[in-house]
């Protein structure tokens, strides 16, 4: 089998197995939590009641701001500002904590403004426990996405491997077809010097000559005729 199908099944085999990594991760980042807000520096999340009782938090989904710089403010349907609880800026970029956080709201509107792009959760049971999962989601999604992106590499590469295979057998093809045209070389053909023919052609001339004197000899201007017709 050639090696570019063999590295293309290997790819998408690769492809198949991140699924179950992403989905893992996935359901755990996800589990005891409703998205309130998806990736935005600006915008509006609702708080239903089903969320009413829940904690809210804040992910800064980039970190391309300084936690001292970094600003991050919630207005009620009355426009009265929000208190959310910015976490110590020593812990600010661990992985296993969040960037805002505030007790549970009553329901309601909310309009919101950041800094950078913000991912507001609100979470229903212990935190730290989500937190915890969120970490561990967070690694196997991550991991699952850069084995597929591998797996896709090597799909793309097989495929430009088994083109370029299959180019240069054409290519090589063509120039067993194009072959240089076959000069002509004239045959001359000389007499045949062997003793055998020259004893035939020897025969034969001498045959001939002894016809042709009997037909001298049979002629009626012969002698024999010349002389019966003087007489």
């Amino acid at each position: 089998m050639q090696g570019h199908l063999i590295v293309k099944r290997i790819g998408w085999g690769l492809v198949l197995l991140a699924l179950l990594p992403f989905v893992i991760g996935v359901s755990l980042s996800t589990s005891d939590a409703i998205l309130l807000s998806d990736v935005g520096r600006s915008g509006m999340f609702e708080i239903t009641e089903e969320e009413a009782g829940m904690v809210i938090i804040v992910f800064d989904e980039y970190g391309v701001i300084e936690c001292s710089e970094y600003e991050f403010n919630v207005f009620d349907e009355n426009q009265q500002r929000i208190m959310f609880t910015k976490t110590d800026c020593e812990k600010w970029w661990e992985e296993s904590t969040y960037q805002f956080t505030s007790e549970a709201l009553p329901p309601g509107m909310y309009d919101f403004d950041a800094s950078d792009d913000v991912e507001i959760l609100a979470v229903k049971g212990d935190l730290e426990t989500y937190m915890e999962n969120y970490v561990i989601g967070e690694f196997l999604s991550s991991l699952g996405c850069g084995i597929c992106c591998f797996g896709i590499v090597a799909v793309v590469g097989s495929s430009r491997m088994g083109a370029a295979t299959a180019y240069g057998a054409e290519n090589q093809v063509i120039l067993m077809g194009q072959g240089q045209p076959v000069e002509a070389i004239p045959v001359v053909a000389e007499p045949v010097q062997s003793s055998m023919y020259q004893e035939i052609v020897r025969q034969a001339e001498t045959v001939v000559s002894t016809v042709e004197d009997a037909e001298d000899e049979a002629s009626p201007n012969g002698s024999f005729w010349g002389g019966i017709t003087e007489d």
